[in-house]
Formats: C-alpha cells, sequence, structure tokens
C-alpha cells in the first residue's frame, strides 16, 4: 500500500479507495479481526456448555452436600468405629460412611478378576473399593438387583456394577448374584449389582467397579450434612475429630471440590479464552468506532444533501451499518466451521461430552451478535447429550 502511493492522485481526492487483490485491504482486515473475536466467542460458549454439562450432569451418585474427612494414622477399630458413632449422632449430620473413596475419585485401585467358573482371568481391569454398610445410602447409589453389603471389617462378600457385568457378558444382573469372584486366589460371591457411576472425570469412560467391606483400606469418612446447618455440623465435626486425633491437623473437602479438581485445566483455557475474546472484542469496537468516524467525515457532504432530500436518521446509519453487517455474516460463515471443527476436536477428549449440533449452533450465533463471551447463554435440552451417553 506505502509502495503505491501516488501523492498526486491524492491530493486530488483519489487516493482514498486502495484495493488490494480486488477487494479493499480495510474490508480485508476488519472482517480478519471480526472473524478471530467470532472464534474465541465460540470456543469460550463451547467450553463454558462442556463445563456446565459436567457440574449438571447426574454422575449417579449424590454430591450435594456431601464432605469427606480423611481418617489418619493405621488402621484402630476402636478409633473408627467409636468416630462413626460420634458423628453419626450429631444433629444436621444426616448419613456418614467410613470408606477408602467416595465414588468419583483420582485415587483408584485397579486389579484383574475372576468369575466362578471360567478359567483365566479377564483381560481388562476393574476398580476396587473399600466401605462400610452405609456407602450406598450416604453417597445415593442404587441397587438395580441383590442386596446391599452387611457390615464387617473383613471381606465376605462383593458388590459389582452394570458396566461389569457386561463386560462379563451377562445378560441380566441375577445371573452375576451368587457367583464368586476371584482376585488371585481369593473368591467372595457377588450379592448385589449397583446401578453405574462416574469414577472418574468424563475424559474416561464407566469403569467396572467392585465394592466391598475392609475397614484396613477405610482413609474417609464421608458426611451428608442438611444444607442449612453445615457449618454448625463442620464445628461439631471438627470438634469430635480433633479430640480422637489430636496428633493430626483437622481438614475437610466438599464432593464439588474434589469433582473440579478433575477439570482444572478446562477453568484456566474458559478463563483464557474469555480472556482472549473480551481484549479481541474490545479491541473491534474501537476499530469499528474510529472506521465509523473516518467514514462519516468522508461523507459529511453527503449525508448533507441525503438529510436536504428527506432522508431519515436510520436511513443515514443504514448507510454505513450496511458494510458491517455483510462483514459480520461474512466473518461468521468463515469462522464458524473452523471453531467448530477446533472445539470438536477439543471435546474428543470427552467421553461424556455436549454436542454441537443445530440447537447449539443457534444458541452460538445469538451469543456472536449478542457479543456476550462471559457467559449469560442458555441452552435447551437438546443441545446436551443426556448423561451417561457418548455424543459423536
Amino acid at each position: 500500500m506505502l509502495s503505491g502511493f501516488r501523492p498526486a492522485e491524492s491530493l486530488k481526492g483519489m487516493g482514498t479507495g486502495q484495493k488490494a487483490g480486488g477487494f479493499s485491504l480495510r474490508r480485508l482486515l476488519v472482517g480478519t479481526q471480526f472473524a478471530i473475536s467470532q472464534m474465541l466467542i465460540i470456543g469460550a460458549v463451547t467450553v463454558t456448555a462442556q463445563m456446565e454439562y459436567t457440574r449438571k450432569a447426574d454422575l449417579g451418585f449424590q454430591r450435594e452436600g456431601i464432605v469427606t474427612v480423611p481418617i489418619p494414622g493405621r488402621y484402630d477399630a476402636a478409633k473408627q468405629n467409636t468416630l462413626r458413632q460420634q458423628l453419626g449422632s450429631l444433629v444436621g449430620v444426616e448419613s456418614i460412611t467410613l470408606c477408602s473413596q467416595p465414588p468419583a475419585s483420582d485415587n483408584n485401585w485397579g486389579t484383574r478378576i475372576r468369575l466362578e467358573g471360567r478359567p483365566d482371568n479377564e483381560n481388562w481391569d476393574v476398580n476396587l473399593k473399600s466401605q462400610d454398610d452405609r456407602y450406598l445410602e450416604t453417597f445415593g447409589l442404587k441397587l438395580v438387583a441383590g442386596r446391599n453389603l452387611e457390615r464387617s471389617d473383613t471381606v465376605r462378600e462383593l458388590l459389582v456394577n452394570e458396566e461389569l457385568m457386561s463386560k462379563l457378558g451377562l445378560a441380566s444382573p441375577e445371573e452375576v448374584l451368587g457367583k464368586k469372584v476371584f482376585d488371585g486366589k481369593r473368591g467372595f460371591p457377588v450379592v448385589g449389582v449397583v446401578k453405574n457411576f462416574h469414577n472418574r472425570s468424563f475424559h474416561e469412560p464407566i469403569h467396572a467397579q467392585v465394592l466391598m467391606s475392609d475397614a484396613g483400606d477405610f482413609d474417609n469418612c464421608a458426611l451428608r450434612l442438611h444444607m442449612q446447618t453445615q457449618k454448625t455440623a463442620l464445628a461439631a465435626v471438627e470438634k469430635i475429630w480433633s479430640g480422637l486425633f489430636p496428633d493430626y491437623f483437622f481438614e475437610y473437602e466438599f464432593m464439588d471440590t474434589r469433582l473440579a479438581k478433575f477439570y482444572e485445566q478446562e477453568s484456566i483455557v474458559l478463563q483464557l479464552m474469555r480472556l482472549f475474546a473480551g481484549i479481541a472484542v474490545f479491541v473491534g469496537c474501537l476499530g469499528l468506532y474510529g472506521m465509523a468516524a473516518f467514514m462519516v467525515a468522508r461523507k459529511r457532504k453527503e449525508i448533507g444533501i441525503r438529510k436536504t432530500l428527506g432522508a431519515t436518521v436510520a436511513g443515514v446509519l443504514w448507510l454505513f451499518g450496511k458494510e458491517y453487517t455483510r462483514l459480520l455474516l461474512v466473518a461468521f460463515v468463515l469462522s464458524m466451521p473452523l471453531a467448530w471443527w477446533a472445539m470438536n476436536r477439543w471435546l474428543d477428549n470427552y467421553t461424556f461430552r455436549i454436542s454441537l449440533g443445530a440447537a447449539f449452533s443457534v444458541v452460538i450465533a445469538a451469543d456472536v451478535c449478542g457479543g456476550s463471551p462471559d457467559g449469560g447463554f442458555s441452552i435447551g435440552k437438546s443441545g446436551f447429550g443426556e448423561p451417561g451417553e457418548v455424543i459423536a
């Protein structure tokens, strides 16, 4: 542009329409800026929607009002029983269970199993969890067949989930009831089948689970608290816990906080995308203001003539706005496929994810036109996959 500048034409008012490849360089740069802003907005909306899905989806267990407290030190049956009795009698504590880990955890113990009547171990791993007889009640896990474990300090019987039954090739839950599952040389009967629940983040599929009762593995105490008396109940819990374990510092963690740790990286990505989308929109608005002021200065005489001939304010505004509207639409048409491809690649990291279908595209279009990358959008049920469903 600079090398092609001609002072003589500029003085005659002929140098304002420089072209680049037959297309205004100004329009090309502004359209590119619009496309970048829209891609960032689409990305922010998509990441926000996936995060909302992970927060609201049915995990197969209750997470509201659940607090986990570690049980320090070596296995002590007397202290465990005292802790369970004293905490269970507190006002505001609806249910209490001792366990190795809550249903969803980043600390899972895996092993190979063999079903009674089969010669070899299965070629896939199962996750083992230890808990007492109040585990299902506290976390709201549902039995689809059989019964719950009886209270015991040692392993005597097992619960399995539907995924394990499916991997074993059994058609109905009743087929596995009463059969022994072997972990090495030890074998214990299956007394119940639990409805599937997520034991890890949505990045991974639901794994085969074996639930058993082994007090030596109880590392956590999980309590379901009444929502209105949480602060009072936690203070009472701390008092009892500190009395039993005076050499350790009391700490607790809500289940929602535990689950949020699965998606720390996504939270950082979301904050960065919102930041850059906000910057891009702000810079774009500054550019639009400058261009509009420039065009008004250039067409001052034309505007005066149009007003004299009876043009309305809306008509004059449309004279300038139609060019930007066209640029916005062209930028959206170009940016939408690129953003859709990039976001689908990002969502491929999830086994359980939202669907970027037609309903979601309408929401994105509305957000891009509204320029609100910081949330505030809404999406219908059709825009999401059902919990536990893999969305292609």
